[in-house]
């Protein structure tokens, strides 16, 4: 299940990259990449971790809830002009 929601949500993330920072789309998509892959591998830890106190649903609950502020909030974030100048 969960792949069918990251199949759509992937190739779009690395399209918008790409466009955001024209002079290197490269550096973008794999800044994008390197996120998804850091998500992927410490989620599962914090997610079994918050279990333990919390509870499994709670859990899994905190897990949507930080995806839809990711969601959310993305649009608000700037590329910074010192960044651009390297």
């Amino acid at each position: 299940m969960v792949g069918l929601g990251v199949a759509g949500i992937v190739p779009i993330a690395w399209s918008v990259a790409s466009r955001k920072q024209a002079d290197a789309p490269g550096r973008a998509v794999a800044a994008v990449a390197a996120c998804g892959y850091l998500g992927f591998l410490v989620e599962p830890v914090l997610v079994g971790a918050l279990a333990t106190w919390i509870g499994l649903h709670w859990a899994l609950s905190s897990a949507v809830a930080v995806t839809f502020a990711i969601v959310f909030l993305a649009p608000s974030l700037r590329v910074r002009e010192a960044a651009l100048t390297r």
